[in-house]
């Protein structure tokens, strides 16, 4: 059970991620003035596609800013190159994740949140607090599904459909890749990258 709540988790922490970095959306002339610079467009776009964990959802915001005639297309194509590039170090920076880590972020983004100013803020603190005890759980509760592994030793063609499943349903390519580092010690290393690249 612990497997199921720990990816509960980690799916809640990247809504509330989503939904912090959302109220961003709304203030067009911040992001026009906080992207206007190239340096500072590239380590915004890093930074949220970090935080966020997805690089898709930073390239609508692009298009959308690009559309609304906010961005020159070459700030919208940075600023989603940069999101996916910081979306791909999630994946590493979730599987470094630390119980105290977690805590600590628990522990700053809740008076963030209580406080009406800076809600947004507490909420990106809180998901990603949740979402780094959800992958921590999940490694944990992978634990149970050894012996299911062991005894259906799926192949890399299976593990790759599984990815594609997964990530149709979970809405995450990311989230799927942290799901196959949870899981690399059964499934070993050929094994993780097949699920990775069937959810990609």
């Amino acid at each position: 059970m612990g497997f199921l709540a720990g990816l509960a988790l980690l799916l809640l922490g990247l809504h509330l991620i989503g939904e912090g970095l959302s109220s961003v959306k709304g203030k067009r002339y911040l992001l026009a003035r906080a992207f206007s610079r190239p340096g500072s467009l590239l380590l915004s776009g890093l930074l949220l596609g970090l935080l966020s964990g997805s690089g898709t959802g930073l390239s609508l915001l692009a298009l959308g800013l690009l559309e609304g005639g906010i961005f020159s297309l070459g700030q919208a194509a940075l600023l989603s190159l940069a999101a996916t590039a910081g979306a791909g170090a999630w994946v590493g920076v979730v599987a470094l994740a630390q119980r105290e880590v977690a805590e600590v972020l628990l522990a700053l983004g809740l008076p963030l949140f209580l406080f009406r100013g800076s809600r947004s803020g507490g909420l990106v603190l809180l998901g990603l607090g949740l979402l780094f005890l959800g992958f921590l759980e999940m490694g944990q509760g992978a634990k149970a599904f050894a012996p299911l592994l062991s005894l259906l030793n799926p192949g890399p063609w299976a593990l790759y459909l599984v990815g594609i499943v997964l990530a149709f349903f979970l809405g995450t390519a990311n989230g799927v890749a942290a799901l196959a580092l949870a899981f690399m010690p059964f499934l070993g290393q050929e094994g993780s990258m097949a699920l990775t690249l069937g959810a990609r």
